[in-house]
């Protein structure tokens, strides 16, 4: 199939599923001691905290760690993955392609009541149905999440399994091109498929974090949530209802961040005498609490190579686009004056290998990544 093709199955995947905004959601959501938290399970929480400038921030906290399971089998002689159809309210175009599961705890082990998670025997025991090709942590959105992660998980099959309805077996090229498609893969398949890079490499990279000063950086106080409160950067939060016959639960209420400016993560790269060279630098963002990971630098200007644009993670986000550049320059010194030694350039070999790493990157630096690992760069 080709990405037309792909396409079409995400806009036909997409038919009777019905989101609408509702006026209010505090029949299914509670308001605790300044927290919007959820009447019933224990899916995520949003709540307003001062930062360390005393500004107001919007953060949600998860305290599952979700589940991001890759299913590979080679297959006809091709490696193949086993690509689930999403659909959620919050992403454009309603569908998108991502992993064969992507779920918190309290999805897969039906806390709602909710269908049962397809495959989810094999995350629970994968040696008993193939072998591990990739298992890590991975923090998620800083600047909106407190403190988050999920657990990453590639499995490769002995032999193909059925693909059920919302399923479909892609070969790995295919998926790796769905990678500069606009709109059409979530964040999650984004950044999973480049893990495959660990898969039997043997070689390391330096991933010593920078200081962390999470015992000196604090959210001081909760300011008190309430449903019709925007935060310092223009944030807010707005109700959705959704209706569908194609996830574990038909219809659900929901809070979703809406924010009012797309976001822009631009990676910088630069030719040189042994190949490609990358630009990044560690900091830290609000909801990190002070650990320092790697992120794309932010260097400004260069020669625009290649642009996707993609969805914010559409369960917890409203229709939040982000585009995603590579950016060519022509001497790296140039872009490293005056900048105090914080920009670090890496191979592309240990730059591939440096978004594998346990709790080392930013989502924004393996979403950026994405695209080169894709062929984004040479493909035009």
């Amino acid at each position: 199939m080709n990405s037309d093709d792909l396409r079409k199955l995400c806009s036909d995947h997409s038919t009777g599923t019905i989101v609408s905004r509702v006026e209010n959601g505090l029949n299914d959501w509670v308001i605790d001691n300044g927290i919007l938290r959820n009447s019933k399970a224990d899916y995520f929480t949003v709540g307003l905290y001062a930062g360390e400038e005393g500004n107001s921030l919007l953060l949600m906290k998860q305290e599952e760690n979700a589940l991001i399971m890759l299913l590979l089998c080679n297959i006809d002689g091709q490696d193949s993955v086993l690509l689930s159809l999403r659909s959620e309210p919050g992403l454009i175009g309603l569908t998108n392609y991502t992993t064969t599961i992507q779920s918190t705890p309290s999805n897969y082990l039906r806390k709602h009541g909710g269908k049962s998670t397809p495959f989810i025997e094999v995350a629970m025991d994968p040696c008993a149905h193939g072998k591990i090709l990739y298992e890590g942590t991975h923090h998620d959105w800083g600047d909106y999440y407190l403190n988050k992660t999920k657990r990453f998980l590639i499995v490769e099959l002995e032999l193909p399994v059925d693909a059920p309805k919302g399923f479909c077996w892609v070969s790995l090229e295919t998926a790796s091109a769905l990678l500069l498609e606009n709109h059409l893969v979530t964040s999650d398949l984004r950044v999973a498929i480049p893990l495959l890079t660990a898969r039997g490499v043997q070689h390391s990279v330096s991933t010593e974090s920078g200081p962390s000063h999470a015992e000196n950086w604090q959210l001081v106080r909760n300011l008190g949530f309430s449903p019709d409160v925007v935060d310092s950067r223009g944030i807010g939060v707005s109700f959705f209802k959704t209706e569908t016959k194609t996830r574990e639960v038909n219809s659900w209420v929901q809070p979703l961040l809406v924010l009012q400016k797309n976001l822009e993560i631009c990676l910088i790269y630069a030719k040189s005498s042994s190949g490609r060279v990358y630009a990044v630098e560690q900091r830290t963002q609000p909801g990190l609490l002070g650990q320092q990971l790697w992120f794309p630098a932010n260097k400004g200007k260069g020669k625009i190579v290649r642009t996707v644009k993609t969805s914010a993670e559409g369960g917890r986000f409203w229709r939040y686009q982000i585009e995603i550049k590579l950016l060519e320059i022509e001497n790296p010194s140039d872009a490293t004056v005056n900048d105090g030694g914080s920009t670090h350039w890496l191979s592309e070999h240990d730059l591939s290998l440096l978004v594998t790493q346990s709790l080392q990157t930013s989502l924004e630096l393996r979403m950026a990544w994405s695209l080169s690992y894709a062929g984004g760069i040479d493909t035009p």
